[in-house]
């Protein structure tokens, strides 16, 4: 089964192309931190801390930011909590309260240096490549993409 929907068509391999960037970006980063020392460290759980980074968070909300279910948060809050990268407190009622550790601290501090020499690494190999105009361009697109599924009542 071909792949190409017609010829004119450059959603799908949108797609495709920025799902792969994003898994190999992911995987740089990921075996770096692993090289650093830190374990546990998958694209996910990166995503959860950076969550965590900017502030404080109860596990309710970080999921439905992160669009995944509760179960899931639980599962991961239980790993980082094990690799000692956050810390629970309970908060009202049910809720209960997480932030970064030291380590998650700087596992996070690290994970945005590693990103600062990547956008360095990519523009010294490629000049003609503008970071900051891809970012706005997917910024515009998603934007796009956003209005078009509350439209059609697509979540």
């Amino acid at each position: 089964m071909s792949t190409k929907f017609t010829s004119e068509s450059l959603s799908l391999p949108l797609a495709r192309e920025t799902a792969a960037l994003t898994e190999r970006i992911m995987a740089r980063l990921c075996h770096q931190l692993s090289d650093q020392g830190f374990e546990m460290i998958t694209p996910s759980a990166l995503i959860f801390l950076s969550k965590l980074d900017c502030s404080d968070a109860i596990a309710s909300v970080l999921a439905r930011e992160l669009g995944v279910s509760r179960q899931r948060i639980a599962k991961t809050v239980k790993d980082m909590k094990q690799a000692g990268y956050v810390e629970q407190e309970v908060g009202i009622g049910k809720r209960k309260s997480l932030s970064l550790t030291e380590k998650g601290r700087r596992v996070t501090l690290s994970a945005r240096r590693l990103f600062s020499e990547l956008d360095q690494a990519i523009v010294s190999t490629d000049p003609s490549i503008r970071l900051s105009e891809t970012l706005e361009s997917v910024r515009q697109l998603d934007a796009v993409m956003a209005d078009l599924n509350a439209k059609d009542q697509i979540s």
